[in-house]
C-alpha cells in the first residue's frame, strides 16, 4: 500500500469517527440538558447542533474574533461538556453527581474527549489543519506556518538537483525568471 493510499483511508476513517463523536456527545448532550417530554426532545438536539457550530466557529479564528464569539465559543465548550456529564452519568444510573466525587471522573474524561476531539479531527481529515483547535486557541499556539519562502504545495515537486523536498519559492521563480541564476534586481522608489 502506498503512502497516499493510506493517508486517504486514514483521512476517510477520521471523517467517520468525527461525525461517530460527534453524535455520541450530541446525544449525551440532549439526555444531559434532560427534556422529559418526549416530543420536545427536538430541542436539545438544536442546542446540541447549535454548540458545535459555535465550536466549529470559534475554532476556526478563536482568539481574532470578536469578544462575542469569543466568549460565545468558550460559553459552548463548557455548556457541552457539563452536559455530556449529565447525560453520561444519567446513563450510568448516577442520580446525585456531589454525592461521590469518584463518579464524577469517567463522565469528566469522556464528555471533554466528546467535545473537544471531534472538530479537530474532522479539520484534519478534510483539509489537513492540526491548529485549528480549542486547545492551541486558548494556549496562544501560534498557527504552524510553512519556513519563509516555502509554499506547501511545493512540499512534494522534485528540485532542479533531482532529489525530491522540498523547494523554496524564491528560488523557484528565480529560476524562471533568470535562467542564467541572476537574482532579480529591486526596483527603485522614485
Amino acid at each position: 500500500m502506498s503512502r497516499e493510499a493510506y493517508l486517504t483511508i486514514l483521512k476517510i476513517l477520521t471523517f467517520f469517527c468525527a461525525i461517530g463523536l460527534w453524535y455520541l456527545s450530541a446525544y449525551f448532550s440532549v439526555d444531559g440538558f434532560d427534556i422529559e417530554i418526549q416530543d420536545k426532545r427536538w430541542i436539545g438536539w438544536i442546542l446540541a447542533l447549535s454548540v458545535t457550530v459555535i465550536e466549529l466557529v470559534f475554532n476556526k479564528d478563536g482568539r481574532e474574533h470578536n469578544m462575542t464569539l469569543m466568549i460565545a465559543g468558550i460559553a459552548a465548550y463548557a455548556y457541552g461538556i457539563w452536559t455530556n456529564v449529565l447525560g453520561i452519568a444519567l446513563m450510568q444510573g448516577v442520580t446525585d453527581l456531589f454525592a461521590d466525587a469518584g463518579a464524577l471522573v469517567f463522565p469528566m474524561i469522556l464528555a471533554m474527549f466528546l467535545e473537544i476531539v471531534p472538530e479537530p479531527l474532522l479539520m484534519w481529515a478534510l483539509i489537513g489543519l492540526n491548529h485549528d483547535d480549542l486547545l492551541s486557541k486558548l494556549s496562544g499556539k501560534a498557527e504552524r506556518r510553512m519556513p519563509m519562502g516555502m509554499h506547501p504545495a511545493m512540499m512534494r515537486e522534485i528540485n532542479p538537483d533531482g532529489d525530491t523536498g522540498p523547494i523554496r519559492v524564491a528560488d523557484r521563480h528565480v529560476e524562471r525568471l533568470r535562467p542564467n541564476g541572476a537574482h532579480p534586481v529591486m526596483m527603485k522608489r522614485r
